[in-house]
């Protein structure tokens, strides 16, 4: 195993997984810890771990009406198995007892139990405590609560902690046999938000490593300095902390990435400061963005970490009006991503989209089979397919159950009499308003007063009238914290009646669904044909290739490679438009919908014939279109003023038309 793969573990959704990452084929694979009716303790850390030595994890058993539950410290091996399990409740209880701050992580090292706390007056402890649960040691500290700790042997810990003042981020060795703290760099080099990645201890020296946000520090112990060993300018990494860090056989570092916006693992080699790159000869593709860059870096990495024939560069622009002049003036950029609206409007007026359906319907491993339908249609317009989103979002009302009286649809009409029929209208519309109601059904229903075929407009009609006058029912919204308290008691309280939403996981419409006290019910907007429920985009990524990219196959490639990722490197269950994978994260969900923790539940998670009524709007939602962020923009302005009663709807329909026209037939 050594050199050729590594194995970490990391906690998610109250489950335990153990991965081993294959260094070569840039695969990992994941085993689920066995529970027994246990459940982990929040906290635990992700971190690597040998394959031949257990890990200590702290769980909890399951509560009960009879029991609040124990503490255990269980072993598990490599392959996912519980070995032992020791109580560990009395230990921990004593904690609380006298401590109740835990600041930091619980270690075992030698039979101990260690954590940083604070007692009733938030004054710093480092606490010993025993198997039996007798507390050893209390040992008060002069310092704040660590950013981070690492125990070298037995009875000594090295800890990044700070004072009031001067010592701030600075290296303190504690000795828990002696009871002493003693400081040993003041104010380290790098930020305040120091953190531990790695300690190496050799025959003759030891070392001692932490990251920053910039770079990688190494502490030498015999000479007590501190020298930077990996500059993470050089490595893409953006200033952004990496989850765990390992130090190969040859010297070499690899960092596991956890990219928090689209929940991927990636494995990345790091160079060491003055270390010059190996010279590559593949082809180097430009991929710009609007935005943070790092959103991107998990999908970058993994594609250019298995690929020999091609390299993706990520630019970043601030505004979309400076990736546009570089365009104009003739710079190379092969791949755009089309999350930003304005951006994909601008860019298919000029026509510098290139169709990827193309691709798609030749590709040997891949076809339109394989995804929603209707998430093929986000980005398509004439005939043409310029993107496949990675995942959509539903397009919906979540309204409060018993108040709808068993609707289960509405059209027009029947939507505007439930709204005029409501007591205490006002107060019970307070979960939207004017301007959020009219954007959303015209983001539902653009394609009514938009033909892009022909780039023409016309709001002029009964339909839009019927939109202004509804959005008219409901309440103005100011943006200030006090409406947004009176949104959110609306909620408590129970009063309520609906609210917009986008939901693109399960985590997400179980959260929409809690906020209502008589449980939520996705409904769609009021239709007189349809369901009612649209379909967009829901994430940031959404990848194009540019007409004048010269590597379009390459381009494909790697668009390819975001869309069939592995599910399981996400941490959230996202609605992804890839079939094999959206049916291999429903295939979990239903699993967890049927397990005895799901059913003893108070709010239990997303059920069975949930995850089916997900599915089916899902496979049957109407693809809203994109790169009308300008033109909603116009109407959210020129509305004003009608709900301020100071134009009629016809007026305020017919400015809209002029400036939207002038829009449309801007060159």
């Amino acid at each position: 195993m050594a050199g050729t793969s590594r194995m970490f573990y990391g906690t998610r959704d109250n489950e335990l997984e153990l991965w081993q990452y294959d260094l070569e084929k840039c695969k990992l694979t994941k085993t689920i810890l066995s529970m027994e009716d246990m459940s982990f303790v929040k906290g635990n850390e992700i971190g690597f771990t040998n394959a031949d030595e257990d890990q200590k994890i702290l769980c909890k058993s399951v509560q009960s009406s009879e029991n609040d539950g124990d503490f255990y410290f269980c072993n598990y091996d490599s392959e996912g198995i519980l070995q032992n399990k020791r109580n560990v409740t009395e230990s921990i209880n004593a904690i609380f007892q006298e401590y109740p701050y835990i600041t930091s992580r619980i270690e075992l090292p030698d039979g101990k139990i260690i954590t940083f706390c604070k007692d009733e007056k938030r004054i710093n402890y480092v606490i010993v405590v025993s198997e039996m649960g007798e507390i050893k040691k209390s040992i008060k500290l002069g310092t704040s609560s660590p950013s981070d700790w690492i125990m070298t042997d037995n009875n000594k810990m090295m800890m990044i902690a700070g004072n009031q003042s001067s010592l701030a981020n600075s290296l303190f060795e504690l000795d828990l046999k002696k009871c002493e703290c003693r400081l040993l760099i003041k104010n380290l080099p790098g930020s305040e938000n120091a953190i531990f990645c790695n300690f190496v201890k050799g025959q003759n020296t030891q070392n001692l490593y932490y990251q920053t946000d910039d770079a990688v520090w190494k502490y030498n112990f015999g000479q007590n300095e501190v020298s930077k060993e990996i500059s993470f300018l050089d490595v893409s990494l953006d200033g952004k902390f990496v989850n765990a860090m390992m130090q190969e056989e040859d010297g070499n570092w690899r960092a596991l990435w956890v990219n928090q916006e689209n929940g991927t693992f990636d494995f990345i080699r790091l160079r060491k400061t003055g270390e010059k790159a190996a010279k590559d000869s593949r082809v180097e593709l430009i991929y710009a963005v609007v935005g943070p860059k790092q959103l991107y870096v998990g999908d970058v990495n993994l594609f250019n970490s298995s690929q020999n024939k091609a390299k993706i560069t990520v630019k970043e622009y601030e505004e979309v009006e400076q990736l546009l002049a570089d365009l104009i003036a003739g710079k190379t950029v092969d791949i755009v991503d089309l999350g930003n609206e304005s951006l994909y409007s601008a860019l298919e007026k000029k026509g510098m989209l290139e169709d990827v359906g193309q691709y798609l319907l030749r590709d040997p491993n891949l076809s339109e089979d394989d995804f929603l339908p209707s998430a093929l249609g986000v980005y398509a317009n004439n005939g043409k397919r310029y993107s496949i989103p990675y995942s959509v979002s539903l397009h919906v009302m979540m309204c409060d159950t018993p108040k709808l009286q068993n609707r289960e649809s509405w059209d027009f009409a029947g939507f505007k009499d439930f709204l005029e029929g409501l007591p205490e209208r006002e107060k019970a519309l307070r979960g939207s308003c004017n301007q959020d109601i009219l954007m959303n059904l015209c983001i539902q229903y653009m394609d009514c007063f938009i033909d892009r075929k022909e780039n023409s407009c016309n709001f002029m009609t009964e339909e839009f009238y019927d939109f202004l006058e509804m959005a008219s029912l409901f309440p103005d919204f100011d943006g200030s914290e006090d409406a947004w308290n009176k949104i959110m008691k609306g909620f408590e309280d129970g009063e309520n009646v609906l609210a917009c939403v986008n939901i693109g996981d399960f985590e997400s419409y179980e959260y929409y669904r809690s906020m209502f006290v008589g449980k939520g019910k996705i409904m769609g907007y009021p239709t007189n044909n349809g369901i009612g429920v649209g379909i967009q985009n829901g994430s940031y990524s959404a990848p194009a290739i540019l007409t004048g990219c010269q590597y379009k196959e390459e381009a494909w490639e790697f668009i390819k490679s975001t869309l069939i990722k592995q599910p399981e490197l996400l941490h959230v269950p996202v609605f992804v438009s890839y079939l094999p994978s959206l049916n291999e994260i429903m295939k979990g969900l239903e699993e967890r919908a049927q397990s005895k923790e799901a059913l003893e539940m108070t709010t239990p998670p997303v059920t069975s014939s949930e995850i089916k009524m997900i599915r089916d709007l899902l496979e049957n939602a109407k693809p809203l279109q994109s790169g009308n962020a300008d033109i909603y923009e116009i109407i959210s302005e020129e509305a004003g003023a009608y709900f301020a009663g100071q134009k009629s709807a016809e007026a305020t329909a017919k400015v809209i038309q002029n400036r939207v026209t002038l829009y449309l037939n801007e060159e």
